[in-house]
């Protein structure tokens, strides 16, 4: 039989839930979490404590598996949930993660490609990789050099290949 409940304990070393069925005031053994892969792929998520879950008991409600989690009229999805994770595709394609501001993000069609880490990563804060790139290939193009007739005053005689390394990193990153 098809039942509803929320998640009252969760073991994730071993894959296994407890479900408290509220309209039988019963709390389940440890079931397991049906999952897309379990063999040569894997796909792991567990649900959290109290989430709102569909499962497939036996009559007394002593074994069975939790078929997934769902969203109800309390509960409607949102790109703002805390700590994030998320995976959207079909095919406006996002992935998230956040869990505070672990960030990693991918978007795809409208870009984006965001990847950091606390004192790593492309984007740090306000500075990312692309900024520190543009002010040493602005400075460099501001250079000048003491040549026997006195300081150079044109741009370097490869400014222009400079540029082109810019533009190609305003392609690449942001």
């Amino acid at each position: 039989m098809i039942k509803f409940g929320s998640i009252s304990d969760v073991d994730p070393i071993k894959g296994l839930v407890r479900v408290n069925f509220d309209d039988d005031e019963i709390v389940s053994n440890w079931i397991p979490v049906s999952v897309p892969k379990t063999l040569q792929d894997e796909f792991f998520c567990m649900p959290d404590k109290n989430e709102h879950v569909w499962c497939v008991m036996d009559e007394h409600c002593e074994n069975g598996v939790v078929g997934g989690s769902l969203y109800d009229a309390g509960k409607k999805p949102s790109l703002g949930a805390n700590n994030l994770v998320y995976v959207k595709f079909s095919d406006g394609t996002v992935i998230k993660y956040d869990r505070s501001t672990h960030s990693f993000k991918i978007t795809v069609d409208n870009a984006s490609y965001e990847l950091t880490a606390t004192g790593h990563g492309i984007k740090n804060g306000a500075e990312s990789l692309k900024s520190i790139i543009d002010d040493l290939i602005d400075t460099i193009t501001q250079m000048t050099q003491t040549t026997p007739s006195g300081p150079t005053v044109a741009p370097p005689l490869n400014d222009a290949a400079f540029l082109a390394i810019k533009t190609r990193l305003a392609n690449l990153l942001t």
